[in-house]
């Protein structure tokens, strides 16, 4: 997956979670810009939420399976319909 993909699906998910702590909030639009203005630490906490959305989208689940020789292959697969890289 590329670098420009994986930047697209983070700005979604940042977009996602202002929405969804301006929903929680209780916040219209301009009230947000107003309350990110007074408090930047907002930016912080909406980034966090955004990042943990992204990692979720992005989590790795391993497969083993026994190769002929012996021993294990660890395979990583998509999970969510999303295939990610570290």
């Amino acid at each position: 997956m590329s670098t420009l993909h994986h930047e697209s699906l983070y700005e979604t998910c940042f977009d996602e979670s202002f929405d969804e702590y301006m929903r929680i909030s209780g916040l219209t639009g301009d009230q947000m810009s107003e309350w990110v203005r007074i408090n930047p630490f907002v930016l912080d906490r909406v980034e966090d939420m955004a990042y943990k959305k992204f990692q979720a989208m992005c989590q790795l689940r391993k497969w083993h399976t026994k190769p002929p020789h012996g021993g294990f292959f660890v395979y990583y697969i998509k999970v969510g319909g999303i295939t990610c890289s570290n």
